[in-house]
């Protein structure tokens, strides 16, 4: 039986158990019955259970753990495997969760991260974990997500509404340390995981853009530190919620450089810069 059917073990997620199970992984708490600590894949399936009927199966032939427990068919209650999960690997490739990354200050030293995630029209369940940093201060978590220091994890969910849906934290770079950092999240959409913008790792240079000089008619030529020879979108925002595309740039000799007529008639302008590799 799933590790959240509990009370009573009889092949039925209540909410209430459903409930406890996903506060005790959101805390990276101990569970009675393992695996220990509680998987995203695994809570997430048991939101999906819970959300289209609550009693499931145990069927070997819908995959591995977790996914081998699907709904029970019957009068009234849907079939996940035919209508939901198991419907097309076209579906279940639909979910997505991007990374973006914004400077809050004029230093670089707080940034705003933004996850988009983009769940499919089916998806009954999902969930985000994104590790953060060491030596990093975080704040300002959107979206009641909860932070557990000891494993330096943000969790996120259990959400049933399949809407795009953005989730918001801040970071401080502290002095002692240089501004690059690793970060790594993954999500989880009715028991199967999936990578943060496309994988499970993003490497991101911090540094803030610059300035260099005002040229020709109040266009800003601004310069940002980025890995040699990558392809990055950059981006313009006055208020670092809407975003306008400025043009795609090829970092050479650690820099992509650019010339921007528009930050002339804006009081402030931020830039971010999104790998397209």
């Amino acid at each position: 039986m799933h590790p959240a059917d509990i009370d009573p073990a009889d092949h039925r997620i209540t909410l209430a158990e459903l409930t406890a199970y996903a506060a005790a992984w959101k805390k990276n708490e101990a569970w009675p019955i393992g695996p220990n600590p509680i998987p995203l894949n695994y809570v997430t399936r048991a939101g999906e259970l819970w959300k289209n009927g609550e009693d499931y199966v145990f069927d070997p032939q819908a995959g591995p753990a977790p996914l081998w427990w699907v709904n029970k068919k019957g009068p009234g209650v849907q079939s996940v495997t035919e209508n939901g999960i198991g419907a097309s690997t076209e579906l279940r490739a639909a979910n997505s969760v991007k990374r973006f990354i914004g400077a809050k200050s004029p230093v670089g030293d707080e940034l705003e991260i933004e996850l988009l995630v983009t769940p499919s029209p089916f998806a009954a369940a999902y969930a985000v974990e994104e590790s953060i940093p060491t030596g990093w201060a975080i704040s300002e978590i959107s979206s009641d997500g909860v932070f557990d220091e000891s494993s330096r994890t943000i969790r996120w969910g259990v959400f049933h509404e399949p809407a795009t849906r953005s989730l918001f934290y801040h970071l401080n770079n502290p002095p002692a340390l240089n501004n690059n950092a690793v970060f790594s999240g993954r999500a989880a959409f009715d028991g199967q995981e999936v990578g943060v913008a496309g994988g499970d790792n993003f490497v991101a240079n911090f540094a803030p853009p610059s300035c260099l000089m005002l040229v020709g008619d109040g266009e800003c030529l601004i310069s940002f530190p980025a890995e040699t020879g990558r392809s990055f979108l950059v981006q313009a925002s006055a208020d670092l919620r809407h975003w306008s595309d400025v043009g795609v740039f090829v970092a050479r000799d650690g820099l992509i450089q650019l010339r921007d007529s528009m930050a002339s008639h804006m009081s402030q302008c931020f830039y971010r810069a999104v790998p397209q590799d």
